[in-house]
């Protein structure tokens, strides 16, 4: 998932956001392994940034990890930038 950070950023400077730490929680249907639900952690589901993040995981297509939902940080302190 760190390698959709540059088109993340892209939602970001769409919705006129700061550039700091968002959690993106991905929640995968069980029986077909297919993304049911993108969320960001604290900005509603119909916020522009919440919606071009949706867009831009699900044309990702990542896998199914050990549990039904996963969640990545994007922009955080850790990641070199």
């Amino acid at each position: 998932m760190a390698s959709l950070e540059p088109r993340i950023e892209v939602c970001l400077t769409r919705a006129s956001l700061d550039r700091k730490p968002y959690t993106v929680q991905v929640r995968f249907a069980a029986v077909t392994g297919e993304i049911d639900q993108v969320r960001v952690a604290k900005i509603d589901q119909q916020h522009d940034f919440t919606r071009c993040v949706d867009q831009v995981v699900r044309r990702a297509r990542p896998a199914i990890g050990e549990s039904p939902i996963e969640s990545f940080t994007f922009f955080s302190v850790n990641n070199g930038r």
